[in-house]
C-alpha cells in the first residue's frame, strides 16, 4: 500500500477533524453537482467523536443530497444504547437539517433475515449499480482488535464468503446477532476509509496494513478495492508498530 494512503494523526481529535473536512467535501460536491453522493457508517468509538465533531460543523452544510446507509447493525431497537444508528442520530442527525428520507438503517428491531432481505431491496432500489452490484460512493470502517471489520468475524465462513449485498452475522462471544454488508459490496466502493485509533489498535493495525497478504484470516486484509481507492487515518497510537 503506498505510504499516501496512510495519514497518520497525532490524537483522535485531529483523525476526526481529517475525516470531517472529507465530508464537507462530499456534501459541497453533491450540492454543487445536484447528484446523490451514497455513504455507509460504521459504530464504534472513533465514528462517535466524528459525530459529534460534525453535529458542530454540519449545521451550516446542505445535507439534502448525501444518504447515509451502514455498513452493520447490532439487533436491537433504534434507541438501544448499542445501535449504530441511534448513536448517529442522537449525536449527528438531531442536531442538523437532513431529509428522513436521506437516513437508510437497517432495522436492528426487526427478525434478523427477513431484515436483510429488505435492507438489500432498499439498497438496490436507490444505490447506483454497476454490473449488477451497488456501488456506494464512500464507506467509512473500523477495525477490532481481533482484525474485523463491519460485522464480519474471523472464522466467520458464510458471512466472509456470501455473494449477496447484506448478511447476517453473530458476534463470536456475545452471540448478538448483527446485519452487515458483504465484502462484495465493501470492495465495490469509489472510496473506504478505515479509521483507527488508541494503543490497542496498534498490533492488528501493524498486521493488517503491512503484511494484509500473510493474514487472509483477518477480514480487514480483505478489504482490497476493486476499483476503488483505500485510506487509513490513525492517530499515532495506533500507528505506533507501523
Amino acid at each position: 500500500m503506498s505510504d499516501s494512503n496512510i495519514h497518520v494523526f497525532e490524537n483522535q481529535q485531529a483523525l476526526v477533524r481529517a475525516i470531517g473536512r472529507q465530508f464537507l467535501k462530499y456534501a459541497a460536491q453533491a450540492s454543487e453537482q445536484q447528484k446523490p453522493v451514497y455513504t455507509a457508517l460504521s459504530g464504534g468509538t472513533t465514528p462517535k467523536a466524528l459525530f459529534e465533531h460534525l453535529a458542530w460543523r454540519g449545521q451550516q452544510v446542505d445535507w439534502q443530497n448525501f444518504h447515509f446507509y451502514w455498513v452493520d447493525e447490532r439487533c436491537v431497537r433504534p434507541g438501544h444504547e448499542e445501535s449504530n444508528f441511534g448513536m448517529a442520530e442522537q449525536l449527528f442527525f438531531s442536531k442538523i437539517k437532513i431529509p428522513a428520507v436521506n437516513l437508510h438503517r437497517i432495522r436492528g428491531e426487526s427478525d434478523p433475515e427477513t431484515e436483510v432481505e429488505r435492507y438489500t431491496r432498499e439498497i438496490e432500489q436507490h444505490v447506483e449499480k454497476i454490473s449488477g452490484w451497488p456501488v456506494f460512493d464512500w464507506i467509512l470502517l473500523g477495525l477490532g482488535e481481533d482484525g474485523h471489520t463491519a460485522s464480519l468475524f474471523p472464522g466467520d465462513d458464510k458471512a466472509l464468503d456470501a455473494q449477496s449485498i447484506c448478511v447476517t452475522a453473530k458476534h463470536p462471544h456475545s452471540g448478538q446477532n448483527r446485519i452487515s454488508l458483504t465484502l462484495p459490496v465493501i470492495n465495490r466502493a469509489r472510496h473506504i476509509s478505515f479509521m483507527v485509533s488508541g494503543t490497542e489498535k496498534a498490533k492488528i493495525a501493524d498486521r493488517v496494513i503491512k503484511y494484509n497478504h500473510q493474514n487472509p484470516d483477518l477480514p480487514a486484509a480483505r478489504v482490497k478495492p476493486m476499483e476503488g481507492i483505500i485510506e487509513w487515518y490513525l492517530d499515532a497510537r495506533a500507528a505506533s508498530l507501523l
